[in-house]
């Protein structure tokens, strides 16, 4: 028998990317001549996203300087290649951008990297500290 194709979408879960705006129009200063980042509307995912938790990806991330504690990594078709950068905002684990004040302001995770594979693009995020 064989299996079908849609058999790990029943582990995928609502996901908000927010893209990092990166020219000019990206950032505007406060009123102290601070920069302050601006990002573009929310795009709304479904994803398979599941914590690290082997050596093999513990790994990857010290390459990129950053430890595996609160990071979190999903499987994204080819499809989306450069819908997804560095310091984009995420919106995981039933974080809504919804009813925001400013962009960003609900968001939990970042992303780290974005990695083509063959047929795939591994995203690790990075959970965010807020104050």
């Amino acid at each position: 028998m064989k299996a079908p194709n849609n058999i790990f979408k029943n582990w995928n879960k609502v996901c908000y990317i927010r893209k990092r705006l990166v020219d000019e129009t990206g950032i505007t200063l406060d009123d102290y001549g601070n920069e302050i980042q601006n990002y573009d509307e929310p795009k709304k995912f479904l994803l398979n996203y599941q914590p690290v938790t082997n050596d093999a990806d513990e790994a990857i991330l010290k390459t990129y300087g950053v430890t595996s504690e609160g990071t979190v990594k999903a499987l994204m078709d080819i499809k989306y290649l450069g819908e997804l950068n560095q310091y984009d905002l995420a919106y995981l684990y039933e974080a809504n951008p919804s009813n925001e004040e400013y962009d960003g302001q609900f968001a939990n995770y970042r992303v780290i990297t974005a990695i083509p594979q063959n047929m795939k693009i591994l995203v690790y995020f990075e959970r965010l500290t807020k104050i």
